[in-house]
């Protein structure tokens, strides 16, 4: 399992988990689309959810 942690906003991150052998994701705390759009296939990955954990701004 990889966990790539992406930067966005000022304070925040969200986190792209890949299973390394069939590049399922899911996306956890996504809070900016257009950046987690260019990740997932940049990763190869196969998007299959996206987890809210909490609110973001």
């Amino acid at each position: 399992m990889k966990v790539k942690v992406i930067s966005v906003l000022d304070d925040n991150y969200m986190y792209l988990v890949i299973e390394e052998h069939t590049r399922d994701a899911i996306a956890v705390d996504a809070s900016v689309a257009k950046k987690l759009l260019e990740i997932v296939p940049k990763e190869g990955a196969n998007l299959k959810a996206i987890l809210t954990t909490h609110h973001h701004l």
